[in-house]
């Protein structure tokens, strides 16, 4: 196979085992290509368990038993956002998308709504606002 690169032609075959710097993932035989992807899965699962099997078992179950009502009242409330946005809005695909990236875990976890310990969800009110946004559109929709 011969690739297409402006700085040079690169044959790749059978006794090339490191294959060529050149040639892009479409270029390559499917089985490396899944193998290369394989191999980098391995590698940030055993990268987790490394940095798992650092911390003291003991330490880590304590924030999971501490933090867990938390983390299900939280997330009993979210679901709860998200399944009335996806029942009311699945025609409105912009409005859905909207509310829905409001929802978004990455917002909603954030360190600034939480206490200085993460033991209490301190930003009720962000989440107040967005039932409130949420139940207007709804009645508005059905107006």
């Amino acid at each position: 196979m011969t690739t297409g690169n402006s700085k040079q032609n690169t044959t790749i075959n059978d006794n090339d085992v490191f294959w060529s710097d050149t040639a892009s993932d479409s270029e390559l035989p499917i089985m490396y290509v899944n193998a290369h992807n394989m191999q980098d899965d391995a590698h940030y699962k055993q990268g987790y368990i490394d940095g798992v099997s650092k911390f003291d078992n003991n330490v880590i179950q304590h924030n999971c038993d501490s933090t867990y009502r938390i983390g299900n009242i939280l997330g009993y409330r979210v679901g709860k956002l998200v399944g009335k946005i996806q029942f009311n809005f699945s025609d409105n695909e912009p409005i859905k998308k909207t509310l829905l990236d409001k929802l978004n875990i990455n917002n909603i976890l954030q360190e600034k709504n939480f206490d200085l310990d993460q033991n209490k969800f301190i930003n009720e009110n962000m989440l107040d606002t967005l039932e409130k946004e949420i139940d207007r559109i709804i009645q508005e929709k059905k107006n």
